[in-house]
């Protein structure tokens, strides 16, 4: 039973465990488990699925069992093992021990003739609970250990070893031969693991193993199980299936998803090990039983849903227990309840007290919380709190006006809940708010029908699982009672009957609300919702006709932002002593805060004007605001942006109705208006959060940076940027700042006192002696520059100087002023009067009010320079564009100062390039003398300029502007002459001298290179940068007349080399028609000789500025000493010549010696040398001399010959 109504029967005699050990496996305690398992109509279906699955072809033999701590899953798990297992149990079968408790449940006989199904297979379940087991080889071979231990087996590898025996048949051989040689049954020696070793070892060696087989077989079952796979738990799996091939093995895994999270395992080992077993078909099945689902599980692990399909295919049969499957365990009787069932009704608040306190707590007019398992117990099905909403809903519903008759209501009413609504509901679902309603409401007006029916439709048409008139009943009754507020959080907890279900629904209850609220069936009044009434509702139609346009929330933003003065605290940054006023606007120019500056700019984008892409919104406004250092943008999340735009757009409407009630006359609809007002404050309330939120988490973006804010750093980050622009636009801001309350000390302190009223290097206006320093001091340079040449009223130096670059403040500028006033470098004119010097009491005023120094005007007493002067000298660095050499601009608005300075840097500047180009080349001075010599005049111009000698400065500069010009220019052409012709004229120079060093080689004279020679080192020594046109000429005719040189040089050298060549070709027909064997040398030294001729024979040298020729590589020099070398290869050709062989020599007539007659001597061989002329030429006689040579060729060289000299 697990209805209310049936509360309770359960004998409490019985004990139920509380948690299940999956591993504890003693007869007698699962005999207790099976007997004391009470089945739920929840347990009998997921039974009957599980065992309809299990019987029949499934390919998919992996189940996965899941349920929240509690549940009753291991329990669950269990039983199923045992069935399947179907062990002896005290003597009887798990089966017949679990068969009875099937009584009273629906479709018990189906199921158990499902579980008879049972008896065809025989199945074999090994319990394990995985989070417990020790895995660090890995899952599949904690399966496997577990396999071997459920068969009887040692763990480890002498279980591996005996199950390996057992395959091969010789199990009782083993057991027989350690019986026999150890005197001990193994079964006893196994539990020793020494013993185990010894006896393994012993039976081995008995069985026919060597010592050295053995061994080497127990490290390969150890190396075995250290890189045990699942594909090595397939093979042993296989092995055992072929043995026993009736048997189908069961795996059945506790705290699956507890043993992952442990990281016992992972999923990729499931997903191993689940694609090794896919191939059994059905014969090895493997139960998880986890507390999360399997989707959970594989949403929660960092791994790719892709890497999983083995598993996710595998666990196909899915069961999952709800929590309240252990709940409806218990059934009792409502209100009115057994002994047994109020106690069940006690521990189970004691079990959930936290989640009943939790539904129990309402915000509300008394207190609703449950606070005891007594309350609990007593008014279950209901929470106590109902009552009272119940007693007051019946009094607000004017269905009853009498104390008495209320309390007869009452009874009725719940009697009525109870029996209509609560007496089939299952146990531990609470009665909800709408069962309360229907029951205390029997006949509601026609108008709340109407509304109930509307909001049906109105969820159904927007597929809400809410159901729209339980929730209006719901909502209906807190609204009435009056005690408690409709919020969504009460409205959710009277809506729900399973407390466990509020995080579930609260979301479709905001949704459903959210829709009711559109259709006006609803209000939301200080978040309270209640059911709008017809007047309210016309009133509403009449809000939601009025048009409010986009212009118009446009400028309701801006309005808004301006009114929540978000942007004042960022308006001022104070840095320091120093406060800067930052103009605050939006992206229409709107002032968002108090004015500002003009040059410290901060924009607001509204909301309104961001992209959709936001993100290439930001991109753009940083690439156009990139080099605006004068401007901090501030770009809004937009992430609310459509709330926020229909916020304000309910508001406005909202302020239409409060419009519209002056001129309302029904005092009705006033009060509605009234009420209305509520809702637009919270509206107004909840869109400043949102505005609030979207400008506080916005992007700060200044010169291409992007900085993200939050509510925690918003003022901070936003004054470090505007503490970084103020130091990019005030580049002179001093580090720090003057009181005007130091102007009165400045002119009544002694002399020598005057260094002692100033701290830090900015305001260093006196030394120790009163003698004034501050020429070069910035503030002092500064204000110079504004009143060295006219009269300047302190207003225009206040506001000025107030500005970019420099940030001054009041009192620096006033101090400063006063202090050049000490010094007497300063002329004031005050009052119609011009003053000189501090001691003049009636100016003093000029300098400590404030309003009277404004009046005044300020000069600096300066010598200058006169118009002619200052043109003819800015001309003069302008023609030389100083500008660009110098980094400062130069023109007629210079100061004297300045130009004096400009002068000097100038003349600096060209000084440094000389020195060094100098170190560069240490013979600069010798290449570039007169370049060098310039140095001494540019020196002239230098020094420092100070406020005494800038005047004389600048009149030196102008006395002496032709030697200054000339000394610029000539630095300047001499720069641009070594970067690009320097190098040039070192190739010349190079060139030049390898020529001359190439003719001494060659012995020869021309004196036309000569002659340029001369006048190429004198131009060269002379002034390089002048004379680079002559010496470029001078160049050529080296060139010129030096390529005649070699060219005819060549022409010789390939002539001879050609006629050579011709004779060597001659050679070489001839040896063809000699024997190739006996002649290899002669060939390759004729074809060695061919090249070296070949080589000489040149078309036309290709020199450029070089000696040699870029093709053949030789010089003059080299081409001449070839020509000289031709009689010697001539020579090497006659040699190779008179060494051809024409024929093979003849064979030597063996000579008997036994005889002892003496061979007869060869005779010599006579050659006639026939000669013309006893004159003749050396060709003649070459050719003379070939001739005998080839003649001879055949002979051997020992032979004798007679010669015959014929004329």
């Amino acid at each position: 039973m697990n209805k209310i109504s049936d509360l309770l029967t359960l004998d409490l005699n019985l004990d139920i465990k509380n948690v299940i050990d999956l591993e504890d496996r003693s007869e007698n305690e699962i005999q207790q488990e099976i007997e004391s398992y009470i089945i739920t109509n929840g347990i009998s279906e997921h039974l009957n699925n599980f065992i309809n699955q299990y019987t029949s072809n499934i390919k998919e033999t992996g189940a996965w069992l899941s349920g929240f701590y509690g549940s009753g899953k291991s329990y669950f798990g269990k039983m199923i093992g045992y069935i399947i297992d179907n062990k002896m149990i005290n003597g009887t079968p798990a089966r017949e021990r679990f068969i009875p408790r099937l009584k009273g449940v629906p479709n018990a006989s189906l199921i158990e003739n499902a579980i008879r199904q049972l008896d065809s297979i025989n199945s074999r379940v090994i319990f394990l609970d995985i989070a417990k087991q020790n895995t660090e080889n890995g899952l599949a071979f904690t399966l496997f250990t577990n396999f071997l231990q459920n068969l009887g087996f040692s763990e480890g590898v002498y279980g591996y070893l005996e199950f390996d025996i057992y395959l091969d048949g010789k199990t009782e051989e083993f057991k027989k031969i350690v019986l026999e040689t150890k005197g001990e049954t193994w079964a006893n020696i196994k539990k020793d693991n020494r013993k185990a070793a010894k006896a393994m070892r012993s039976a081995h060696l008995s069985m026919g193993y060597t010592n050295e087989n053995y061994t080497e077989a127990l490290d390969l079952y150890n190396a075995s199980i250290s890189s045990f796979s699942a594909n090595a738990l397939k093979e042993q799996l296989q092995k055992y299936l072929d043995f026993n091939n009736d048997e189908t093995v069961v795996f059945v895994l506790d705290e699956a998803s507890e043993a992952i999270s442990q990281k016992k395992f992972t999923l990729l080992d499931l997903e191993g090990i689940s694609e090794s077993l896919s191939s059994f078909a059905g014969k090895v099945w493997t139960i998880a039983i986890a507390q999360e689902k399997l989707d959970d599980v594989i949403n929660n692990a960092n791994v790719n849903k892709s890497q999983l399909t083995k598993v996710t295919d595998r666990f196909k049969t899915k069961l999952h227990l709800e929590s309240t499957e252990v709940e409806v365990i218990i059934k009792s009787r409502l209100l009115h309840k057994t002994e047994a069932g109020f106690e069940n009704l006690v521990e189970y608040y004691k079990q959930h007290e936290g989640l009943v306190s939790d539904a129990t707590n309402l915000k509300s007019s008394f207190p609703t919380k449950t606070e005891n398992a007594d309350d609990f117990a007593k008014y279950y099905p209901f929470h106590k709190y109902q009552f009272d909403i119940l007693q007051k809903f019946l009094f607000s519903s004017n269905a009853l006006v009498a104390t008495q008759i209320a309390a007869r209501g009452m009874i009725i009413t719940t009697f009525d809940v109870l029996r209509k609504q609560m007496k089939e509901q299952a146990l531990y679902r609470f009665t909800t708010g709408y069962d309360i309603c229907a029951e205390a409401q029997t006949a509601p007006p026609i108008g709340l029908v109407n509304k109930y029916d509307t909001a049906k439709k109105t969820l159904v048409e927007g597929n809400s699982k809410i159901d729209g008139i339980k929730l209006l009943k719901t909502i209906h009754l807190l609204h009435d009672s009056d005690v408690v507020a409709p919020t969504v959080e009460n409205i959710t907890k009277s809506y729900i009957s399973d407390i466990k279900t509020y995080y579930e629904i609260k979301p479709l209850i905001e949704e459903a609300l959210q829709l009711l609220i559109s259709s006006k069936v609803l209000l939301l009044s200080n978040n309270n919702y209640k059911i709008t009434s017809d007047i309210e509702a016309k009133l509403i139609d009449d809000m939601n006709l009025l048009d409010v346009d986009y212009h118009s929330r446009k400028r309701s933003l801006i309005v808004n932002l301006k009114n929540y003065k978000l942007f004042t605290s960022i308006g001022t940054l104070n840095d320091g002593s120093d406060n800067y006023k930052f103009s605050v606007v939006s992206d229409q120019d709107d002032e968002l805060s108090a004015p500002g500056n003009k040059q410290l700019k901060l924009k607001v984008f509204s909301l309104y004007n961001i992209s959709d892409d936001r993100q290439d919104f930001i991109e753009n406004v940083k690439v156009e605001t990139q080099y605006q250092k004068d401007l901090i943008t501030l770009i809004p999340n937009n992430k609310e942006f459509t709330q926020i735009d229909k916020l304000i757009d309910e508001i406005s409407r909202y302020l239409y109705l409060d419009e519209k009630k002056g001129t309302e006359r029904d005092p009705e609809k006033r009060k509605i208006i009234d009420s209305f007002s509520i809702i637009r404050e919270e509206k107004e309330k909840e869109l400043r959060v949102k505005i609030d939120n979207a400008y506080r988490n916005a992007s700060l973006i200044y010169m291409f940076d992007e900085l993200l804010l939050n509510s925690d750093s918003f003022k901070g980050t936003i004054s470090e940027l505007q503490r970084k622009l103020v130091k990019n636009i005030y580049t002179k801001r001093l580090v720090s700042s003057l009181s005007e309350g130091l102007v009165s000390k400045l002119f009544t302190s002694r002399k020598e006192n005057l260094d002692r009223l100033f701290s830090g290097d900015d305001f260093k206006f006196f030394d120790s002696n009163g003698n004034f320093t501050g020429d070069h001091l910035k503030i002092v340079e500064e204000i110079n520059a504004k009143i060295k040449s006219r009269y300047v009223d302190g207003r225009s130096l206040e506001s000025d100087l107030a500005l970019a670059p420099w940030g001054y403040t009041f009192g620096t500028i006033v101090t400063t002023l006063a202090a050049l006033f000490r010094a007497g470098r300063l002329s004031v004119k005050y009052n119609g009067d011009t003053w000189f010097s501090h001691e003049q009491i009636a100016v003093h005023d000029a300098f400590t009010n404030a309003t009277k120094f404004r009046s005044a005007s300020f000069k600096s007493i300066i010598a200058t320079l006169s118009s002619i002067q200052k043109n003819s000298a800015v001309t003069l660095l302008m023609e030389l564009k100083a500008s660009e050499y110098i980094n400062h601009k130069i023109d007629w608005t210079i100061s004297d100062y300045d130009l004096a300075d400009s002068t000097r840097s100038m003349a600096e500047h060209f000084i440094g390039l000389i020195d060094f180009e100098k170190k560069r080349d240490e013979d600069f001075e010798t290449f570039f003398p007169i370049v060098s010599a310039k140095k001494e005049v540019l020196l002239g111009f230098g020094g420092k300029v100070t406020e005494s000698n800038y005047i004389e400065k600048v009149e030196h500069l102008l006395i002496n502007s032709t030697q200054f010009t000339e000394a610029i220019q000539t630095v300047i052409k001499a720069q641009k002459f070594i970067k690009k012709k320097f190098t040039n004229v070192k190739e010349f120079k190079n060139y030049i001298e390898s020529v001359s060093s190439e003719l001494k080689k060659a012995d020869k004279e021309n004196n036309s290179i000569i002659d340029a020679q001369d006048e190429f080192f004198r131009l060269y020594k002379l002034d390089m940068v002048k004379n680079f046109g002559a010496i470029q000429q001078q160049v050529q005719i080296v060139k010129d007349e030096y390529r005649k040189l070699i060219l005819n040089a060549a022409s010789g050298m390939s002539h001879e080399y050609k006629i050579l060549a011709g004779k060597i070709d001659a050679v070489q027909r001839t040896l063809k028609q000699y024997p190739e064997d006996l002649n290899r040398v002669h060939q390759k030294k004729l074809n060695d000789l061919s090249i070296y001729c070949n080589a000489r024979i040149i078309d036309e040298p290709l020199l450029d500025l070089s000696v040699t020729c870029i093709n053949s590589g030789f010089s003059i020099s080299d081409i001449l000493n070839y020509i000289e070398l031709v009689p010697n290869k001539e020579n090497e050709l006659l040699i190779i010549q008179s060494e051809l062989v024409s024929e093979a020599p003849k064979s030597v007539p063996v000579i008997n010696t036994d005889s002892g007659i003496p061979p007869a001597p060869k005779k010599p061989r006579k050659v006639l040398f026939s000669v013309s002329n006893k004159i003749m030429t050396v060709k003649e006689y070459k050719l003379l001399l070939t001739t005998q040579l080839s003649a001879l060729a055949a002979a051997n060289p020992n032979d004798e010959i007679e010669l015959e000299i014929k004329q």
